[in-house]
């Protein structure tokens, strides 16, 4: 008999077992967490967690609407022309689809979370 036929049928052996409701061996359940433990991260999950990113802002940039992440903290100016344009204090200034007011909006609620986030001490 094939190894793979052997490996096939201990399988649903054991799928049988788990729908008739008999507990799981302790063994089987250490091999399904130490698999767990080695999954690969999901890739995506990092990136959400830079898009919350709370230190940034997400503008969209130029004609083609490219999101890109701004500090808030380096806005100099906002000059609403035909396209608004942003300067920063690097003195770069992008151009962007959002209106000044949504700027602003959107530094003063960026701002309100940076305060009210929990300050951690530490003894080191």
């Amino acid at each position: 008999m094939a190894l793979s036929v052997v490996i096939r049928a201990f399988a649903a052996s054991r799928r049988r077992v788990a729908a008739a409701g008999v507990p799981v061996p302790v063994a089987a359940q250490a091999r399904a967490a130490r698999a767990a433990l080695h999954v690969r991260p999901d890739v995506r999950q990092h990136l959400r967690e830079r898009e919350e990113n709370h230190s940034m802002i997400k503008l969209h940039h130029g004609r083609e609407q490219r999101e890109i992440w701004v500090n808030a903290d380096l806005i100099e100016t906002v000059e609403a022309t035909p396209d608004t344009v942003v300067k920063l204090t690097t003195d770069r200034r992008l151009i962007v689809s959002e209106t000044p007011e949504e700027i602003v909006a959107l530094v003063v609620e960026h701002r309100r979370k940076a305060q009210s986030r929990p300050h951690v001490l530490t003894d080191h």
